[in-house]
């Protein structure tokens, strides 16, 4: 169950992190002078990869990964949230930023490995 769990949150990372690149090329193409640094991505990860774990240990919680923040100006780490786990609440325990890094909750169902 663990390694399961392991390979389907670096499957969302690897999602996210292409989501962000193709966000980024298409938001700057749309938007003039508005484009994703890859420095501000590339700390992002790392924040990311440094907090997953203590993430994903928030009830409530069944995936984490990459993309933009709400403006699509910047990194954000996505925290996906199955709320029907959590009587439909957020949990308090997820923080609106990680080491300067913007954290988005996103609302999920329950995601399954197929």
């Amino acid at each position: 169950m663990k390694k399961r769990r392991v390979v389907l949150c670096g499957l969302l990372i690897l999602l996210g992190l292409g989501a962000v690149l193709a966000f980024s090329q298409q938001y700057g193409r749309e938007k003039k002078g508005t484009k994703v640094d890859e420095g501000q991505l590339r700390r992002a990860e790392k924040v990311l990869a440094s907090h997953e774990a203590k993430l994903m240990g928030v009830p409530g919680v069944v995936g984490v990964g990459m993309g933009l923040t709400e403006k699509g100006d910047r990194p954000a780490i996505h925290v996906y949230v199955n709320t029907q786990a959590t009587g439909g609440t957020i949990p308090v325990a997820i923080p609106k930023e990680i080491d300067g890094v913007t954290v988005r909750i996103m609302e999920t169902d329950e995601i399954k490995a197929r």
